[in-house]
């Protein structure tokens, strides 16, 4: 996948990069592809601050699981939903850690899109 070495990176960085870089390829999504690894350097600052929030490393791994079981069951829709709540649930995070939004009250697990998938969304992956 033209990843760093492995240990090069925070632990769950490595499968995260290469799990958003397998979606990009198997949409046929050149564009970004390209965009994401142009933005390495940004994307993965915020990765390492992500993962490194409780509990969000599991969190994160059964949300790929849950979209790449759509993607292989050929449902679009779900998968759609999926990738949306995931980069929602991401984001949130990223806004508690950067001021810009509610930090989690301590020992109150982060967001987690697989107990609650966005219903009806329309996003394009």
């Amino acid at each position: 996948l033209g990843l760093p070495r492995k240990g090069f990176l925070a632990p769950g960085m490595d499968a995260d990069i290469a799990f958003h870089r397998l979606l990009y390829r198997m949409a046929q999504n050149p564009v970004l592809l390209h965009l994401h690894d142009s933005l390495a350097v940004v994307l993965n600052a915020g990765r390492e601050r992500v993962l490194a929030a409780p509990g969000r490393s599991r969190a994160s791994l059964q949300e790929h699981e849950a979209i790449l079981a759509a993607v292989a069951a050929r449902e679009a829709d779900q998968a759609r939903a999926r990738m949306l709540a995931h980069l929602t649930a991401v984001g949130q995070i990223l806004e508690a850690i950067q001021g810009f939004g509610p930090t989690p009250s301590a020992g109150e697990e982060h967001p987690t899109a697989v107990s609650a998938p966005l219903e009806g969304a329309d996003a394009r992956l």
